[in-house]
């Protein structure tokens, strides 16, 4: 077994429009105008955090995710590696962006002694992967808090309730 995905081209592109428009908001006013000290302030403060989400689209861009027999790792801007025997926690963080939770995306945490890997569910291939690394932290007899195990079951991946034991359905998510 061997998977490499990447993040999709729009989904990278989307995320270096924000960082364009984002710096093109806060510098341009800079650069034209002569703003009042705290507006000028105000404005390089949310430069320096459009240059943050800019690197964070660079991350993206650069990013490609490999998963074998050995484990699991990125390679690009801030790559990581975790091993399958050294793998230590596993988690699904949901994160909304409506009070009424019906918009957000899903971070996949893997942990291991020497790295952690962060994955955001528009991943080419996100789900498989989840399974796959769920498949690993049972078979490894690491365990999966109740919100993980909620949130594999919301991406159709039902991991067995005892720990240690194979998943029972990948209903769709078939080991690669």
């Amino acid at each position: 077994m061997r998977r490499i995905e990447r993040y999709p081209g729009a989904v990278v592109a989307r995320a270096y429009a924000r960082s364009a428009a984002g710096l093109g908001v806060t510098i341009l006013p800079l650069l034209v105008l002569e703003p009042a000290f705290w507006l000028s302030a105000v404005l390089w403060i949310g430069a320096a955090l459009f240059l943050v989400y800019l690197a964070r689209a660079v991350a993206l861009h650069t990013t490609r995710v490999v998963l074998d027999e050995d484990g699991m790792r990125t390679e690009g801007l801030f790559g990581a590696s975790v091993p399958w025997d050294a793998l230590r926690t596993v988690s699904l963080n949901y994160y909304t962006t409506h009070s009424d939770r019906s918009q957000g995306w899903i971070e996949l945490v893997v942990r291991g002694p020497d790295g952690t890997i962060r994955l955001e569910s528009s991943l080419e291939g996100f789900t498989q992967i989840a399974a796959c690394v769920a498949r690993e932290a049972l078979r490894r007899d690491c365990a999966l808090d109740e919100r993980t195990r909620t949130h594999l079951e919301v991406l159709g991946i039902v991991p067995a309730r005892a720990s240690g034991q194979a998943l029972r359905s990948l209903r769709g998510a078939h080991h690669a």
